[in-house]
């Protein structure tokens, strides 16, 4: 489950239509780059600190403690849980426009209204939500978000896999690309 918690949040279910809506098929080429530099050797290095102080509890620190000394191992983890804020407060206003798609079928978060307040303001109080739901159940244990983490990252692993499988079938249906490569 923590294979999966990282790779969910390195590599992310939304990135690929993000991508491909802002660049069409020349997003391709920049994941097999990414894959092959970045997430390949990312994910060797977390298996490889992760078989090699198995017994450690302190995590992050705890590895890099062992392996750069205490100072750079506070440097690192600090700028992990620093990144990650910045990301869960990216996540948690924009979370909320995948799911009004998924309920609605389209965005409707610019209509959406609480307490009187805007739509930016209520995505930023819905964001907030988000961020103390997350934080409430991360502070349960490992054990109970481990098991939300799996369901979420065999989720994102199984809509990766069948957004690969519904583009070769309409590649196969069209008998082409739908748009040029440019």
């Amino acid at each position: 489950s923590l294979i999966l918690m990282i790779f969910t949040s390195v590599f992310g279910f939304t990135n690929m239509p993000r991508a491909f809506f802002l660049m069409g098929y020349s997003a391709i080429p920049w994941y097999v780059f990414s894959a092959v530099l970045f997430f390949i050797p990312y994910a060797f290095m977390m298996s490889e600190y992760g078989a090699a102080f198995k017994h450690e509890s302190g995590g992050m620190y705890s590895w890099m403690e062992k392996s750069v000394g205490g100072k750079y191992a506070f440097i690192g983890t600090f700028m992990w849980y620093a990144s990650y804020i910045i990301w869960m407060v990216n996540v948690g206003s924009g979370i909320w426009v995948p799911l009004s798609n998924a309920i609605f079928g389209s965005d409707m978060t610019s209509t959406w209204s609480l307490f009187g307040l805007t739509s930016v303001q209520t995505l930023g109080i819905l964001g907030i939500a988000w961020i103390l739901l997350v934080t409430f159940v991360g502070s349960k244990g490992l054990d109970k978000i481990s098991k939300i983490t799996s369901i979420g990252g065999t989720a994102v692993t199984l809509l990766n896999l069948v957004l690969l499988i519904g583009g070769i079938c309409v590649f196969a249906a069209n008998g082409g690309l739908s748009e040029p490569i440019n």
